[in-house]
């Protein structure tokens, strides 16, 4: 993957995280079912869960669009850039140092959170947390980042 996708990719994935963040601080409760979600197991990664509803292959989701579209399920389906996304939202808005990642693929990219700190960074993956198979280390250490 050239470098200027690489770019616009991570691009899109800090609006995506912002947008999350945003969101979360004009609705505690959304912010409280995430947390809820995600620490009691009810979100389910989905290879491209989208296609039902919005017929394309990928359609980058918020947490509050995620649960409009699964409000009658009991776990929450997302892929690795909605999951993402809305951890890194929700660490941004608790003031934390977020960022978005993306593992450029040939084919696939993969996208994951983290966190700097002063050893680096700390990579989440929230999409191997909801069932996903997590990438080797190799893969991971291709993570380019950037800042929520």
């Amino acid at each position: 993957m050239d470098e200027a996708r690489i770019q616009k990719l991570l691009g899109r994935l800090q609006y995506l995280a912002r947008r999350n963040r945003d969101e979360f601080r004009a609705d505690p409760v959304l912010l409280a079912r995430f947390s809820d979600n995600l620490s009691t197991g009810r979100h389910e990664y989905v290879l491209d869960p989208d296609v039902p509803e919005c017929g394309q292959p990928d359609c980058w989701n918020t947490y509050r669009e995620l649960l409009a579209r699964d409000r009658n399920r009991l776990r929450i389906r997302l892929d690795c850039e909605d999951a993402s996304a809305a951890l890194a939202g929700a660490l941004a808005l608790r003031g934390k140092p977020a960022l978005m990642g993306l593992r450029p693929g040939k084919k696939i990219s993969h996208a994951v959170a983290g966190l700097r700190d002063a050893d680096g960074t700390i990579l989440l993956d929230p999409a191997v947390w909801a069932g996903m198979k997590p990438l080797s280390d190799e893969q991971y250490r291709e993570t380019r980042w950037i800042e929520v």
